[in-house]
């Protein structure tokens, strides 16, 4: 699986994104900033719609090691 990390930037924003192949994800945190809200209330947002959001979900697509290496700038914990 080709993974790598892609520096992007919008509007001011830094917003690292993982590229898996040709789609380009990213951490809730990251979404959160992006959208000028906190993680809570994208989760609230994201139960509120689950059927509509699930589409869009991306996970267990990056390797662990991957995320560990990049966790600072991802902002993982």
């Amino acid at each position: 699986m080709n993974v790598k990390l892609v520096r992007w930037g919008f509007k001011g924003l830094h917003m690292p994104m993982i590229a898996v192949g040709s789609t380009l994800v990213c951490t809730n945190k990251q979404i959160s900033l992006g959208l000028g809200c906190t993680p809570n209330s994208l989760w609230n947002a994201y139960n509120q719609h689950r059927e509509e959001m699930d589409e869009l979900r991306y996970t267990n697509h990056v390797p662990k090691e991957f995320l560990t290496a990049h966790k600072v700038e991802l902002g993982l914990s």
